[in-house]
Order: structure tokens, then C-alpha cells, then sequence
């Protein structure tokens, strides 16, 4: 009961900050080892002040469990998501095959975001910033590849929130480029 308490957030059952750098700690020496990367997106809600100021804090407690239960639906076992406090989640992808794709699955979890909640006999609409950054591009420790993370998430929302951005503006751009041209040949077939 004990290490429950201290390693999962109370409100969404998701393990808590201290339990997310203890298992990122071990997917950077992980990756170290095997040569691989791994993507921290740093997931924060766009207005959630209002809804909580708006419809209640009970309400926004509802929603911030149904944003974590719908977040669930898009990690992976080896993955590790979860809440840092308030309105911020961070999900650890492990075993990185490619940088773009922590962009794919970025994409994915602003989708599952855009539908509504539906809290307290109302829908909610809410959406989300996520900051990106990777290891060993971005760095090889723990706080750093956090705040480089936290860093992108505010870039995220300055460039109009509900979207993504990486750490590295380069990558961002690649990831930009990559989208418009898949967009691209879509049209095409």
C-alpha cells in the first residue's frame, strides 16, 4: 500500500513523477546499452484552468481521468505514460525505431484528444500542446531530456496549442515537411 502510494497518481492510477523518471532512468540505460533511442512527450492541456474555473474542480478531476484513460489507449507495454501533476501526462516511448516516430504517435494523441468528453452529463472539448524531445539527440540525462521536453511543449502552444513540437526546431520542420508530403501524395493516388 505504501509503494502504491508513493508511485501512483491518486486521481488517474497512473504512475506518478517519481515513478516516470525511475522508469525513464531505466529506459536510457536501456537504450544506452542496445544503441537505441527513446521519446519523452511532454503532454500538457490546453485550457484546463477554464474548465476547472468554469464547470468545477470535480469536473475537471473527471476529465483529467478520462484524458488519461484515452492517452492509455495509445501506449504501447513497454511504454511507460504518466501524470506529472495538474494538467501535465508525459509518455516515455521506448525502442524508437525512428525520430519521426514520435511524431506519428504525437499526431495519434492530439486525435484521441479531439473528440469530447463526455463529464458530467456535458461534453468537454479540450486539446493539447506535446513537447518532444529524444534520447541520445537531445541529451542523456533525465531532468535535461525533461525540460528540453517541457521546453517544446511551450513552443507547442505558442504555435497555436493543439499541436506538437520538437525540442530541435529542425526536427519539427522535417516532421512538417514529412506530413505535407505524405498529404501530398494522398491527393495524388
Amino acid at each position: 500500500q505504501l509503494h502504491r502510494l508513493a508511485h501512483v497518481d491518486a486521481l488517474t492510477q497512473l504512475p506518478n513523477r517519481r515513478m516516470v523518471l525511475s522508469r525513464l532512468e531505466h529506459a536510457l540505460e536501456a537504450a544506452q546499452r542496445r544503441g537505441q533511442r527513446v521519446a519523452i512527450l511532454f503532454i500538457d492541456l490546453d485550457n484546463f484552468k477554464t474548465v476547472n474555473d468554469s464547470l468545477g474542480h470535480n469536473i475537471g478531476d473527471a476529465l483529467l481521468r478520462q484524458v488519461a484513460a484515452r492517452l492509455a489507449l495509445r501506449a504501447r507495454r513497454q511504454d511507460t505514460l504518466g501524470r506529472l501533476g495538474g494538467d501535465e501526462f508525459i509518455l516515455v516511448l521506448e525502442t524508437l525505431r525512428d525520430r519521426e516516430d514520435a511524431a506519428s504517435v504525437a499526431r495519434e494523441l492530439l486525435q484521441l484528444l479531439a473528440r469530447p468528453f463526455e463529464v458530467g452529463g456535458s461534453d468537454v472539448w479540450v486539446q493539447a500542446s506535446i513537447g518532444i524531445s529524444l534520447y541520445p539527440d537531445d541529451g542523456g540525462e533525465v531532468e535535461k531530456l525533461l525540460r528540453d521536453a517541457d521546453a517544446a511543449m511551450y513552443q507547442a502552444k505558442r504555435a497555436g496549442r493543439g499541436t506538437f513540437r520538437y525540442y530541435t526546431e529542425a526536427l519539427t520542420q522535417r516532421s512538417e515537411e514529412h506530413t505535407s508530403e505524405l498529404q501530398t501524395r494522398l491527393h495524388l493516388v
